[in-house]
């Protein structure tokens, strides 16, 4: 009986015509089970990849966005600030504590965003802080600040320095 007479699934129990076709046909499932491995393999290093530019990318839109807002906040806290030393009146206290929910509610902001003040409490470091004036006070402390710093609350990345006053030791 020949090839061509028998059933389907008598041929198919004879296997190939010969030895080297059915060598080939593994080696071609071989090679294409390695390109599906190397090619999953990819896809996932793609993801990573992609996910790691978009997280730094928000981060750097994150960074803009606070380098941006800060000055405006800066002069909330100077406003406040100048409205400690005047008078104690209803409305200048009213002012005062309108200021004050507002700047609470820009720092409530930015920490929801993953930004916190830079510590200013203790010795000055040019890591954290930039110095504007040497004042009298402890030497390498900070005396007063200027102007709040922002940082990420997940990292010591400083986004802004906080200005400061630092103590000249006299």
């Amino acid at each position: 009986m020949s090839e061509d007479t028998l059933e389907p699934d008598e041929l198919a129990k004879t296997g190939p015509a010969d030895k080297s076709e059915g060598d080939a046909v593994i080696a071609d499932e071989e090679r294409l089970r390695g390109d599906i491995v190397r090619l999953t393999a990819d896809l996932e290093n793609l993801k990573k990849d992609v996910f790691t530019q978009s997280t730094e990318s928000a981060r750097h839109a994150m960074e803009h966005a606070v380098r941006t807002v800060a000055p405006a906040l800066d002069a909330l806290f100077a406003a406040a600030r100048a409205m400690e030393n005047g008078s104690m009146d209803e409305e200048l206290t009213q002012w005062r504590e309108g200021l004050k929910k507002v700047q609470d509610r820009f720092e409530q902001s930015f920490v929801e965003l993953g930004i916190v003040p830079v510590p200013v409490d203790g010795t000055y470091d040019p890591k954290y802080h930039e110095a504007v004036e040497r004042v009298s006070g402890e030497e390498h402390q900070i005396v007063a600040v200027v102007a709040i710093g922002w940082m990420w609350k997940d990292s010591d990345a400083v986004i802004v320095p906080a200005r400061v006053h630092v103590g000249s030791g006299e």
